[in-house]
């Protein structure tokens, strides 16, 4: 069923949204729930994007691992813990990637704003 119509598009009184005539000035209101709906198809047309939140957990994490590999690492042991409790082992294996990251920048001693933190 098109989207309801609760006020005639002709003389702007309130009408029932199971009428299919305005009861004053006798407007088609069947017509104008379809005009409607087809004004509204468009959106349906567009292409749908969808980057889902694993993805932008991952890129915020790998951005704090090159800065901060200590919080990165403490943030992403506990973020991948989360999901592997919630049986998600997509996001499981997206966090210790970025686990690596940060354990690799320690153990090397090279963070990208190590020598400004922390003078190496």
């Amino acid at each position: 069923m098109p989207r309801s119509i609760h006020k005639c598009p002709n003389c702007g009184e309130p009408v029932s949204p199971f009428a299919a005539g305005c009861a004053i000035c006798g407007e088609n209101l069947i017509a104008a729930r379809n005009e409607l709906a087809q004004r509204r198809a468009w959106v349906d047309r567009l292409p749908q994007v969808n980057f889902g939140g694993d993805w932008v957990v991952f890129a915020i994490c790998l951005l704090i691992a090159l800065a901060a590999p200590i919080v990165a690492f403490i943030l992403c042991g506990f973020l991948a813990w989360q999901a592997d409790n919630d049986a998600d082992i997509r996001r499981r294996n997206m966090m210790l990637v970025v686990l690596a990251v940060a354990a690799i920048q320690m153990a090397t001693g090279y963070a990208l704003f190590g020598r400004f933190i922390f003078g190496y």
